[in-house]
């Protein structure tokens, strides 16, 4: 084991490039397979390139890694179920907790008892890998409404979903630039006119963005894709004050916001987010994920009239 060890230390002092996965890492294994993917992933990004230029882009790319630079940003993609989306600085990395429960979801979205096509509107999209998702995976006729305050995460987002257009049951794909918290007029159109909504906002206060945050997500990723005030629930808020606002509306069908899911950070979170939406208009659920963390709350509209919507609220 000794032996084996400085035998590594000694490879690592010889290939400093290496030595920059590690520094990353932390692990012999990791780091080598991470140079594997880097070097496959930039021959293939740059087929006409010549060895030399290869090998430099290479070298620079493990420098970044070294100094805790996003993997997903060096190989510009990440797997997202059977996808690989694209990933570029300044619009968040997918995260497998995000993919488990959008794959969830799509049972019940093939199930729900909304006439065709089904209208789903992804707040807060980021690289669009939700959309992307349901966009390949949703059997039945659909819509989709695309919804980001950030200009070049549409542009991802879109490109993402172009890559989905040959295989899909999506009729229809409209990408918004609004503001979330403020554009309450933009938000209402939008609303009153789904059936689901698909969200994963900022969820991360201030404080734990800079206390419990990892180095390479606080050096790298938008910090406005990661957090929110009101200890990290200001979005959720703000959309439930919509929700309830549109229910009130004696003209909203039936139909309308029947299934919402957000995504959420922790357990006291979650519990806020449900108890925003409990009560005799809707029923909220939530779910954990592989690692037996709080990770969702799913949100589904009861079937009563507008009339006792005002008067419980």
């Amino acid at each position: 084991m000794l032996q084996r060890k400085l035998k590594w230390k000694t490879f690592l002092k010889n290939n400093r490039f290496l030595a920059d996965l590690y520094r990353a890492t932390k692990s012999t294994e990791q780091a080598k397979q991470e140079w594997k993917w880097i070097s496959q992933e930039l021959r293939e990004l740059c087929p006409k390139d010549s060895k030399l230029q290869i090998q430099r882009k290479i070298i620079q790319a493990c420098k970044l890694r070294g100094r805790k630079y996003p993997l997903q940003y060096i190989l510009q993609t990440q797997p997202f179920g059977s996808l690989d989306i694209q990933c570029r600085p300044g619009v968040l990395i997918p995260r497998w907790e995000t993919e488990e429960w959008v794959e969830r979801t799509i049972p019940l979205l093939n199930s729900l008892s909304v006439p065709n096509p089904i209208r789903i509107l992804d707040l807060c999209t980021g690289s669009g890998c939700i959309s992307s998702y349901v966009s390949t995976s949703l059997k039945r006729p659909h819509h989709l409404h695309v919804v980001d305050n950030s200009s070049k995460a549409l542009h991802i987002a879109a490109k993402n979903l172009l890559t989905c257009k040959h295989d899909s049951s999506t009729l229809d794909t409209q990408f918004h630039k609004i503001n979330v918290l403020s554009a309450q007029k933009a938000m209402f159109d939008l609303l009153k006119d789904c059936h689901v909504v698909l969200c994963n906002p900022p969820y991360i206060s201030p404080t734990e963005f800079h206390t419990n945050t990892d180095l390479s997500v606080k050096r790298y990723e938008p910090r406005h894709a990661l957090v929110a005030q009101e200890d990290g629930n200001q979005f959720y808020k703000v959309i439930a004050s919509y929700v309830f606002e549109l229910l009130k509306d004696p003209f909203l069908t039936k139909d309308a916001l029947r299934y919402l899911a957000f995504e959420i950070g922790s357990s006291k979170q979650a519990n806020y987010v449900k108890n925003l939406f409990s009560g005799s208009v809707f029923d909220a659920t939530i779910w954990k994920d592989s690692a037996n963390l709080d990770r969702t709350v799913i949100v589904q509209r009861k079937e009563i009239d507008a009339k006792s919507i005002v008067e419980n609220r």
